[in-house]
């Protein structure tokens, strides 16, 4: 079975959850079964003999230059069974490749990566559609589109696991051996929290000398990039700002969750990112605590009693939550880690997505 991926740019450094999904269940596939095409950018080159990389992208920038070479190859490209897109889409880009479908004449699933923008009607083609959550499950189904399905983010447990070693990345960032770590895996969107951040690390800070706050954010905008900033001038101005640290884009996220004690994520919503974020779950894998908002998608996570949610817009709480999960963590991650062999493992979830290309091509 041949398998075209279509998604944004595939290529390192893997701090994008749409890209990494694209490639994980890619990569999961059964080498058996699947012949999987997928879209690359400077010259990346899988090590799976199952998956052919299309370089039809000259940068990791997702802008209109290189979304106008996407639209010229699906065009061109040579047929295959399945298109598989990884996609949050509007009604424009739903119409533009629904088109493209029709053209090609070729069956599809599209995994919706997240919901752009709050409040506008979803934009949605293709046989499958398939949710991270059921929450967004619900918002489309109550839209009157019925052929949705809901497969959750997954996460390699085999490779992302307790054992990974944090000592190294934590002795980079000149943080104390006896110190605590919480660390932020989020961005400076208009999704985040930050404020509620910001005064729950001001709370915690003047109680607790020793616990390290690390703020790891890519930036994406001008917007992120102003946001970065306005935290940078709050920080001159406190006695405790050596114990923030702020990272961009870094080389291995896995041994800095590793190195921290607790994993937050206080979110106001979840348009324009991964519905159940892929930092969580891969904190989850490494045993380590959670902690986010008590706002859906999100607390789909709570399963059972992996971390803490809290209300929105609520920083006592969250730093209630912080010194509570420094305090008790242990247990909480050793269940969060079960929870994410149980329900979130890449090859559980690649297999449900190899039922759907069988049923598509059985119909």
């Amino acid at each position: 079975m041949k398998v075209r991926i279509i998604s944004r740019p595939i290529a390192p450094p893997w701090d994008s959850g749409s890209m990494n999904m694209a490639y994980g269940i890619s990569s999961h596939l059964n080498p058996k079964n699947h012949l999987v095409y997928i879209p690359t950018a400077n010259r990346f080159q899988p090590t799976y003999e199952h998956i052919i990389p299309e370089p039809i992208y000259s940068t990791r920038q997702f802008n209109l230059t290189q979304k106008l070479h996407l639209i010229k190859h699906l065009f061109t490209a040579p047929q295959v069974d399945i298109l598989h897109f990884f996609f949050g889409v509007t009604p424009l880009s739903a119409k533009l490749f629904s088109a493209i479908k029709r053209y090609k004449k070729q069956p599809s699933i599209l995994t919706l990566t997240h919901l752009p923008v709050k409040g506008a009607k979803p934009g949605s083609f293709g046989d499958y559609i398939v949710t991270y959550s059921t929450y967004f499950k619900k918002i489309f189904e109550d839209s009157g589109i019925k052929n949705v399905v809901t497969i959750p983010p997954g996460v390699d447990v085999k490779a992302i696991h307790p054992n990974i070693s944090g000592i190294k990345a934590g002795n980079k960032l000149g943080i104390p051996s006896d110190a605590k770590v919480i660390l932020y895996g989020g961005e400076y969107s208009h999704s985040a929290a930050i404020s509620m951040l910001l005064k729950a690390i001001t709370l915690t800070a003047k109680r607790n000398k020793n616990i390290y706050f690390v703020l790891a954010c890519r930036i994406r905008s001008k917007y992120e990039q102003k946001r970065k900033q306005d935290i940078v001038r709050y920080l001159q101005s406190v006695p405790w700002a050596e114990n923030v640290i702020l990272l961009d884009t870094i080389p291995n996220m896995h041994a800095l969750i590793a190195r921290s004690d607790v994993c937050i994520l206080p979110l106001q919503d979840t348009y324009g990112k991964v519905d159940l974020p892929l930092f969580l779950l891969e904190a989850m894998s490494i045993a380590k605590p959670i902690i986010i908002t008590d706002i859906s998608p999100v607390n789909e996570l709570m399963i059972d009693k992996i971390g803490l949610a809290v209300p929105l817009d609520d920083a006592n709480a969250l730093t209630n939550a912080i010194e509570q999960m420094v305090a008790e963590g242990k247990q909480y991650g050793l269940r969060g880690r079960r929870i994410a062999e149980k329900y979130f493992s890449l090859d559980r979830i690649t297999k449900q997505y190899a039922k759907l290309y069988a049923e598509l091509l059985d119909e």
